[in-house]
């Protein structure tokens, strides 16, 4: 909702049904736009994959702010939406340094292996890092569906599931849950919360944003999983009692699927068709004295993780 359809599009257009179905720009068809000549004069265009072709690949991904005035968006098609979706929501206790590198290395692990079948293509997962002091915030949160759009059967999701259940997670409202009904489940064999709503439920519910006046993000993308030390860094971090630490979340989400159709590569201008996971970098706060410190410490954390000794 941050960037509208404008931004979000020409950036690229990244979503819980882009492993499913891809990017949203992977379904332009072409752009209308408004260009500056080399004499100042405006000219309005339509290109697509014949006329200004370079121009339409760097509208398919690469941001449309440095290339003109964008007016419209066309589509030749678009997908159909799933008729429903399962949502589980995991929140996870407590845990040491060990168990931690454990459970961020089974996620990251389903991802680089498992989750490039096609089956698990309806399958995308956020899990979510922010401070763990405290019995702190460690949550993950699945939308599911079977690639033909329905949830007749679970055993793709109940399978990445039981990868986490022996961490001991507990049942807890997610804040996406807005609507639908909960499935048949035994406590017992399911220790968390799932809902089957519509899908349309599903895009319309509130997710949330923000906590503060003032914001950081940064975005990173992962073709492997986590090494040890960047897992153990992670902990380290969240662990600590900055006001950094406390006032920001990691975002560690799915990727690949089909986003990663290499025959798109020469047509759009996504870079990162090889990636496994997304990590979305979010720090929030509201008193302006405050900015130097948090992006100091942003910066070290995000240096410390990625240009270590492991890397």
């Amino acid at each position: 909702y941050s960037v509208g359809a404008g931004g979000h599009i020409s950036g690229g257009g990244y979503g819980l049904l882009s492993r499913l179905q891809g990017l949203s720009s992977d379904w332009l068809a072409a752009v209308d736009m408004l260009t500056v000549d080399a004499a100042g004069r405006v000219i309005e265009r339509r290109v697509d994959r014949n006329n200004d072709p370079d121009l339409f690949r760097a509208c398919c991904g690469a941001g449309g702010a440095g290339f003109g005035v964008i007016t419209a968006f066309r589509f030749k098609q678009l997908p159909v939406a799933p008729r429903e979706v399962i949502e589980v929501s995991m929140h996870f206790p407590t845990m040491t340094e060990d168990q931690f590198v454990a459970l961020l290395t089974a996620y990251g692990d389903y991802w680089v292996t498992r989750g490039r079948d096609k089956d698990t293509w309806g399958l995308f997962a956020l899990l979510g890092v922010g401070p763990l002091r405290s019995n702190g915030y460690l949550g993950l949160h699945v939308q599911f569906c079977q690639p033909d759009g329905t949830v007749n059967d679970l055993s793709v999701l109940n399978e990445f599931l039981a990868r986490f259940t022996a961490f001991h997670p507990f049942a807890m409202p997610s804040p996406w849950m807005r609507s639908g009904r909960p499935t048949s489940k035994s406590a017992a064999s399911q220790p968390y919360e799932s809902v089957r709503m519509s899908w349309l439920d599903s895009a319309i519910s509130d997710r949330g944003g923000g906590g503060g006046a003032r914001a950081k993000y940064k975005s990173c993308y992962m073709k492997q999983n986590f090494a040890a030390e960047e897992a153990r860094t992670i902990y380290r971090f969240y662990s600590g009692n900055s006001i950094t630490a406390a006032s920001s979340v990691i975002s560690i989400d799915s990727y690949g699927g089909a986003v990663n159709r290499t025959e798109l590569a020469a047509s759009t201008a996504i870079a990162k068709r090889s990636s496994m996971m997304k990590l979305q970098w979010q720090c929030y706060w509201r008193d302006p004295a405050e900015d130097e410190e948090h992006l100091r410490e942003l910066d070290k954390f995000y240096t410390a993780i990625y240009s270590g000794p492991h890397v």
